[in-house]
């Protein structure tokens, strides 16, 4: 057949475990690998390790060519060989990350009892599938089958020992890893109720052109060895990140520490070499071998903290309430906040530049505008403080009688604060995502929220995500010329698809049936906060007295019921609105 017709497809049904001898005697492309059932369900995992290992040592292709299963029509089903827990989980991973194809049986994946025959014209049983282990599925093993090129080949597979602290080779433990590309991964699963703990440094022999060879775990998965390299990995089932001196997986393996029928598949490995910015030494010696969400997260959190403690503190409730007494409204001068922000400006910019070893400079003008939308603010809380005076956008503003209680006053000094700080990343090219992102803020700005009783009484859940929309706003050098078209063109931005995350959770948007509805109040709250943040900024109000604030006020009155009308049109749908504001420009 090979001869005669080289592009046909020779599958084979193996049988009493022959599976090797239809492969490497009868030349079969593929063959059913009942061994790996068997042997598994069973527990037998010293004689399917040594399956493994002699066929490494024989030609390691031929474990591409196994179909590796869990059940067939022949047998009995999945469920009721391997149970719905992890046994059976353990075992569906290990098939999915081996070399060769994996192959799922009928009812398999929906958790099906009833034995399937080929004889059978239907079922007999009135099963219905089983949604939690279909779940689960879902979670641990479809990823695993997307990255299916990762694990299939053999030319740099490699099964290893793993040895426990008595010194023993462990046989229930079956660890691999596989390399494609810059992509590695390493498998591990205790096929056994009994935990396991013990180290997989080296591999088995396998076939080369020099003979048998061995590999070390950091040869096998293409890893340096320098003395100041760390490797980072993430555990595919708990999604935790984890870090490890190269040098000490050179010299003592991988630490593996796996319950009864548990499994780790290690992937995303990457390299990685400690700075001030990123304190991967000082974060390793942290965690002594704890896994963690984020390790880069953690490390620059790290770099950070002293950052976060001066802006925490100079953002604390003390604080604020000091600063509001200064706001000056139309002629009081505030030397307190003058100072403290610039103090907090020279702290930043010296700190990131020691952490980045770059130079940090701030603008000369960046304390002074902060200044005159700290004048504005007080201007506008005083107008909006009178009841006749625009009820609802005060409301949304939580404007209050008394200028020391209500939200608007803090959440503005929260704002001026951080998008001063914002133009000086912005300044020096630093800027990337925005700096609640980039200086990881999220965090300490909820503490400060939390903390603070004032700012409890907050219109949304989590303010941080309408400061992170605030600060997102590119607001015009001039005058505003037409107030309607901008305030529904920033709307429009907040309101497309996949563009700002924190505008997803702030304005409560919901998908279905193929649209995107968002919250009436919400859209209400953000469009008053865009206006407000727009005329704090605005040179043409700079210095103003109440009368030409209030004109300016009107202006923005208007467009905001016209933005507001709009959306009611569309039946806040995001779409209809994008489509009907975008057909106004």
């Amino acid at each position: 057949i090979h001869a005669e017709a080289p592009d046909t497809l020779l599958l084979a049904e193996a049988f009493w475990m022959l599976e090797g001898y239809f492969v490497r005697s009868l030349g079969m492309h593929r063959v059913y690998n009942s061994a790996f059932m068997h042997m598994l369900k069973k527990e037998d995992n010293a004689a399917y390790r040594y399956l493994i290992k002699n066929t490494l040592e024989f030609d390691a292709g031929i474990l591409k060519r196994y179909v590796n299963f869990m059940n067939n029509p022949d047998e009995d089903t999945a469920v009721e060989q391997f149970g719905k827990g992890d046994k059976y989980f353990g075992v569906c991973a290990v098939m999915a990350t081996m070399p060769g194809l994996p192959m799922f049986g009928h009812g398999q994946i929906e958790g099906f009892s009833e034995k399937y025959g080929m004889e059978y014209a239907r079922a007999y049983l009135n099963e219905h599938p089983d949604a939690e282990l279909i779940k689960r599925h879902e979670r641990e093993i479809f990823p695993l089958l997307k990255k299916r090129a990762l694990f299939a080949g053999v030319e740099n597979f490699f099964l290893y020992d793993v040895y426990t602290p008595e010194g023993k080779v462990t046989e229930n433990v079956f660890c691999y890893s596989n390399r494609l590309g810059d992509e590695r991964t390493l498998v591990a699963y205790n096929n056994v109720w009994e935990q396991t703990t013990g180290h997989a440094r080296m591999s088995v022999g396998f076939k080369t052109s020099n003979g048998i060879e061995q590999r070390s775990l950091c040869e096998g998965l293409g890893l340096g060895l320098d003395d100041n390299t760390f490797v980072i990995f993430r555990d595919h089932v708990s999604n935790m990140e984890f870090i490890r001196k190269s040098v000490e997986l050179h010299e003592q393996g991988m630490h593996l520490v796996l319950g009864g029928y548990q499994y780790n598949i290690f992937l995303d490995f990457r390299e990685v070499r400690p700075s001030k910015l990123m304190p991967y030494d000082r974060l390793h010696n942290h965690l002594n071998g704890r896994g963690i969400p984020s390790i880069d997260t953690a490390a620059l959190e790290m770099s950070l903290a002293p950052i976060h403690e001066r802006i925490t503190g100079f953002c604390s409730r003390g604080n604020l309430d000091l600063l509001l007494d200064e706001i000056p409204g139309e002629t009081k001068q505030h030397s307190l906040f003058d100072a403290s922000l610039s103090e907090l400006i020279d702290f930043v910019a010296r700190e990131y530049a020691r952490l980045t070893e770059k130079p940090v400079t701030a603008p000369h003008d960046i304390v002074n505008n902060a200044s005159e939308s700290f004048d504005r603010a007080g201007v506008l809380s005083d107008i909006l403080r009178n009841p006749a005076t625009l009820p609802v956008l005060s409301k949304q503003l939580g404007i209050e009688a008394d200028r020391r209680e209500g939200f608007f006053g803090r959440l503005v000094l929260l704002w001026i604060t951080l998008e001063t700080i914002q133009r000086l990343f912005e300044h020096n090219g630093m800027l990337q995502q925005g700096i609640i992102d980039d200086l990881l803020l999220a965090k300490p700005l909820t503490g400060i929220f939390s903390d603070n009783a004032r700012l409890k009484n907050s219109p949304v859940e989590r303010p941080v995500d309408l400061l992170a929309c605030l600060l997102a706003i590119k607001t015009p050098a001039g005058p505003v010329p037409n107030h309607e078209q901008f305030l529904a063109e920033k709307l429009m931005v907040f309101l497309e698809e996949n563009s700002i995350p924190q505008a997803e959770v702030l304005l409560s948007i919901q998908k279905k049936h193929n649209k995107r509805w968002f919250s009436a109040s919400r859209f209400m709250l953000l469009s008053s906060w865009i206006l407000a943040v727009t005329m704090l900024h605005e040179k043409s109000t700079k210095r103003q007295p109440q009368s030409t604030l209030k004109k300016e006020l009107s202006r923005w009155a208007g467009a905001f019921e016209a933005v507001r009308n709009e959306a009611f049109l569309s039946g806040y749908e995001a779409g209809t609105f994008l489509k009907n504001a975008n057909g106004k420009r």
